[in-house]
């Protein structure tokens, strides 16, 4: 594991359990190597196991969703050449086949209280409020149908 991250965990192992109980997953992005370290819970969340506890930055971004995908780019771009917070709503492919929603929040990290040469977040799943929204919108949408279909009639 990345020496920062482990470092982190061991300061603070509530952290590990708080971030679990919410249903997130943690990661480091290393801006100088373009490594992602991910903890346990990112892993399980995206579907991804390595070893190392780390992909390539361009390993996650393939498995963005195409119409997401230069959307979350450019947000993460801002957040990092504004030092502001990322925040982002995308689709995510899974290795086997499934599409999630992800929620995800980061910031800019300055490891050595100077240089931002990281940037850190969590990100969590937001499917089932998401196939919840689209289900409220399907329903809302053919009540306003059969609404029209009867003042039709009724006309």
């Amino acid at each position: 594991m990345h020496k920062i991250l482990s470092q982190d965990y061991l300061k603070f192992p509530w952290l590990i359990k708080a971030l679990n109980a919410g249903g997130m997953g943690s990661w480091l992005w290393d801006l100088q190597s373009d490594d992602v370290y991910m903890d346990e819970g990112e892993q399980t969340l995206l579907g991804i196991a390595t070893n190392d506890n780390k992909v390539n930055a361009e390993r996650f971004f393939e498995r963005v969703h195409n119409d997401d995908r230069d959307r979350v780019r450019g947000q993460v771009e801002q957040a990092m050449r504004e030092n502001i917070t990322f925040e982002s709503e995308f689709r995510y492919l899974k290795p086997d086949g499934r599409v999630i929603w992800l929620g995800a929040r980061g910031d800019s990290v300055a490891v050595d209280d100077r240089n931002y040469k990281h940037f850190a977040g969590v990100n969590w799943d937001l499917t089932s409020i998401k196939e919840a929204e689209a289900q409220a919108d399907y329903i809302a949408k053919e009540m306003a149908h059969r609404v029209k279909n009867i003042i039709a009639m009724i006309s």
